[in-house]
């Protein structure tokens, strides 16, 4: 199939037409993983069921063998960290500590919008981490299934993103699930960048840097080697997800 840094990719540019968001969860026996998918023609689909850590990766491959067979780009959005930022090392070949990541906004009304975007829950923090090395984990299996398969055609790119529930809403009978979709739909709205409303949810799209001066942002694909080299060293944009309750939950 190639070179695999070709396979799964970080873009800047214009979105795919089809998506596939995935509300990670990492737990023993908990159901924590939602999964909604679905490209710009037919909207967004959905099981009325969440999964356990192995049934979503299951799920999650079997839905991307679907996606190959139009041959067409695909965007893969998982609801987990999936950079890491530290303070300034002054060797290069280490990392400094961990520090929170900083947005840069890159819509076309709120340009060079510098804002935290992890006041409270941060990446190496809790379920932050946790959810982290489930990406990772999950990431990996995905890469290695799907290359081991023969196709006849050309596999259709998979272009990496993050989305992150900032402000989840406190009412959801089913949040994993009712954020997997908004994700889904709100990146389908978003061709152009463009700050939304979606499902009860303000949507807004960033750029990660450090918060700290001259501190470092590494991808997850670079710092995990998912895709087998280094290549991945471009950090995938955030989808930032408010929902819009008076009252939300710590």
């Amino acid at each position: 199939m190639g070179n695999k840094s070709e396979f799964l990719l970080v873009s800047h540019g214009q979105l795919p037409k089809q998506v596939l968001a995935i509300d990670m969860g990492f737990g023993e026996k908990s159901q924590g993983i939602g999964i909604a998918w679905g490209d710009s023609r037919c909207g967004v689909k959905h099981d009325s069921r969440t999964y356990t850590y192995e049934q979503g990766l299951k799920k999650a491959v079997e839905l991307l063998q679907t996606a190959f067979k139009t041959n067409a780009s695909l965007g893969l959005i998982l609801e987990a960290p999936l950079s890491m930022a530290f303070t300034h090392s002054p060797n290069s070949e280490t990392y400094g500590n961990p520090t929170p990541r900083v947005g840069i906004s890159v819509s076309s009304t709120n340009k060079l919008e510098r804002r935290c975007i992890e006041k409270k829950h941060r990446w190496y923090q809790n379920n932050g981490s946790s959810v982290l090395v489930a990406s990772a984990i999950f990431l990996k299996q995905i890469m290695r299934t799907l290359s081991q398969e023969k196709r006849k055609q050309t596999p259709s790119r998979i272009y990496l993103y993050e989305a992150f529930v900032q402000k989840k809403n406190p009412q959801s009978s089913n949040r994993h699930l009712e954020e997997a979709v908004a994700i889904a739909t709100s990146f389908l709205k978003g061709q152009k960048w463009k700050n939304e409303t979606t499902l009860g949810y303000s949507t807004s799209w960033w750029d990660i840097s450090p918060s700290a001066e001259g501190g470092r942002i590494h991808s997850l694909l670079e710092v995990f080697r998912i895709d087998g080299s280094k290549a991945n060293t471009k950090v995938p944009r955030v989808l930032l997800l408010e929902h819009k309750a008076r009252h939300f939950p710590e």
